[in-house]
């Protein structure tokens, strides 16, 4: 995933390039999305956040994308659309925010899965990787 690769990216994963498709930028929006899509109280989110924050003794949101692409040197290659039901499109706009060397692409109508089939989207990752 985006989140996983933008954090293996800022630990120093020797990589040219980096592509991030419809990445959130916090983990504990992540959470709170899980949450809210089971019908569960609102508490279990911050009691899930909690939990993690013990065991790895420390904020998870450090290893949030939005956190991370602050180290991110390569250039990176945001892609998002605005109609995606899962992640919001201001999740793009911070990661790139914080990146040094990114790139922004906001499509319209292909939510969060059939961005990853359009050969529109498939073309410009290929020009940006060349």
């Amino acid at each position: 995933t985006g989140m996983t690769l933008m954090l293996a990216a800022s630990k120093g994963l020797r990589i040219k390039k980096l592509v991030s498709i419809g990445a959130d930028d916090k983990i504990s929006d992540v959470i709170t999305a899980f949450v809210e899509k089971f019908e569960l109280p609102a508490r279990i989110a911050k009691k899930i956040k909690t939990r993690y924050d013990k065991i790895l003794k420390r904020d998870i949101d450090e290893f949030s994308t939005g956190h991370t692409a602050q180290s991110v040197e390569i250039p990176t290659f945001v892609i998002h659309d605005k109609k995606d039901r899962f992640v919001p499109v201001s999740s793009a706009l911070k990661i790139r925010q914080k990146l040094k060397n990114g790139t922004l692409l906001i499509t319209n109508g292909l939510g969060h899965h059939k961005i990853f089939k359009n050969p529109q989207v498939i073309q410009r990752i290929i020009e940006f990787i060349r």
